[in-house]
């Protein structure tokens, strides 16, 4: 499935009479579905027809490519950009890497993202994604949570509404158990509970504060193995509702950088980032995907 990024030239709402028709989401229409938002671009479809729109046009809100199922929010820009004319602009097709999907049932779907492929679509760079998969291959479906680009591992998606609000519900509670496996630079002698809060407003580069952390924000690292060659430490870190980039900063701020964390470490740009989200436990639900890393460079 290609997804390519365009600006509008017209603002009317017959897809017919633009290279790109839009409308703004007003608050009345904020929470609800894409496929029902985007009715008042196509208000004689049906819903029938507007389901077909996925195959007629690439659907973009602010300016990136979004399934069925997404909830829009206020301010919001819906597109519809026909494919004929994306196609017709030269611009180049990408296809997406097959992604395996660890479990699914009727409620929820864990997929196995590489390292290197990002989790969502970018505005304006278009690309393969696992956004991009789910939404050829589970239109309805909506990600649960996202992994950094470097980050492998393990991406939930919900089947359903009423799923993706009982996920966040389950997060609330802290039912929901996030297992990572990494490699850290240094000796790691016993296990720690990071529980330092993370300042992550307007930052690419989140930081660490002096202050608490709710319970629900922690990491809690254990050491699994020391491997000489590479003077690192093999880790097993547990978060319940994660923030942006928390195992990297918390671990690199305790002084046990991640090897290949160039953000956080000292490593070289473009370096391996040995982070892999390796378990996801649930009430009814459970995954499990093992990493498959390159050897580390001695």
């Amino acid at each position: 499935m290609a997804f390519v990024f365009a600006y509008s030239k017209g603002v009317s709402q017959d897809p017919k009479k633009n290279d790109l028709a839009q409308l703004t989401v007003g608050k009345e229409q904020a929470g609800r579905r894409l496929d029902s938002a985007v009715s008042a671009l196509s208000p004689d479809a049906g819903l029938r027809g507007r389901k077909r729109l996925w195959e007629q046009y690439d659907v973009l809100v602010d300016g990136t490519p979004k399934p069925k199922g997404y909830r829009v929010r206020a301010g919001e820009t819906i597109a519809l950009r026909p494919k004929k004319d994306a196609e017709s602009t030269g611009q180049r097709s990408f296809a997406t890497p097959q992604i395996r999907i660890l479990n699914q049932n009727n409620e929820y779907a864990a997929l196995d993202k590489p390292a290197g492929l990002p989790t969502q679509s970018l505005a304006g760079r278009p690309g393969p994604s696992v956004e991009v998969f789910l939404n050829s291959s589970e239109p309805q479906a909506v990600l649960l949570n996202r992994l950094d680009t470097p980050t492998s591992g393990i991406v939930l998606a919900a089947m359903t509404s009423q799923a993706e609000k009982g996920y966040h519900e389950l997060q609330e509670q802290g039912r929901v158990r996030k297992v990572y496996v990494t490699l850290v630079r240094g000796r790691m002698e016993a296990s720690l509970t990071l529980d330092r809060s993370i300042d992550m407003a307007k930052r690419a580069t989140v930081r660490v504060l002096d202050t608490m952390a709710s319970p629900l924000r922690h990491t809690r690292a254990e050491p699994l193995a020391y491997i000489a060659p590479w003077r690192a430490t093999l880790v097993r870190a547990e978060i319940l509702r994660g923030a942006r980039h928390q195992i990297r900063a918390h671990l690199a701020h305790a002084g046990f950088p991640i090897l290949g964390d160039e953000r956080y470490g000292q490593d070289e740009k473009g370096a391996y980032l040995y982070l892999h989200h390796m378990q996801l436990v649930m009430p009814g639900f459970s995954a499990l995907s093992l990493p498959l890393w390159p050897l580390p460079k001695t």
